[in-house]
């Protein structure tokens, strides 16, 4: 049989208390689901059962799994190694370790020229006040086109809403006049048919 990493207590709660969890939470759902939760674990244990048999590894060419070691000892892993670790300086130690670099003088100066160049937040300072100046121009330029694109559509929209309330207003009076006209042309007539009589 193979090694397992569970202890005792956790494996009881794997065996039990899912299945548990699971009935609790499926309860209420639909037989074909049931039914298929159901079987995928069956299936599931059925798979897991036959990868721990030895037979079965055997037979499918498959490596076989390493035997339980005695409680208390640990598995040993195939894929032993070493590996140097190096103690962490502090800064003494790292100061006393590259005391006798020497700089040449081309170098010196280009150290100062940088340290000169650089604004007081440091170079972190320089790429976000740099970054932020370039998002800001670039920004003005987009935000004054955009200015100008709203402008002329408020124009262009005022201008409709014109032209719109002049017609309103043309056939309104147009109405009108055609109202008063044929109360004219009725008066008159009134008027012809009344004066014969």
């Amino acid at each position: 049989m193979g090694t397992t990493n569970l202890t005792p207590r956790m494996q009881n709660a794997f065996m039990w208390g899912l299945p548990a969890l699971t009935i609790a939470f499926t309860w209420w759902m639909p037989a074909a689901v049931q039914v298929s939760f159901f079987v995928s674990g069956l299936l599931s244990f059925g798979q897991a059962t036959l990868f721990k048999q030895d037979w079965f590894r055997t037979y499918f060419n498959m490596t076989s799994l390493l035997e339980p070691k005695p409680a208390g000892q640990a598995p040993e892993s195939p894929y032993k190694g070493n590996m140097k670790v190096n103690p962490v300086l502090s800064q003494a130690e790292l100061s006393q370790r590259f005391q006798g670099v020497k700089v040449s003088s081309n170098l010196q100066q280009k150290m100062s020229k940088i340290r000169e160049a650089q604004p007081p937040g440091g170079a972190f300072g320089k790429v976000i006040g740099g970054t932020f100046k370039e998002i800001k121009e670039a920004g003005s330029g987009v935000v004054a086109s955009a200015k100008e694109s709203m402008d002329g559509r408020r124009q262009k929209a005022d201008v409709l809403e014109k032209n719109r309330y002049d017609a309103k207003k043309q056939e309104q009076l147009k109405k009108e006049r055609w109202e008063k006209e044929n109360e004219r042309r009725a008066e008159r007539a009134a008027k012809k048919m009344y004066g014969k009589r």
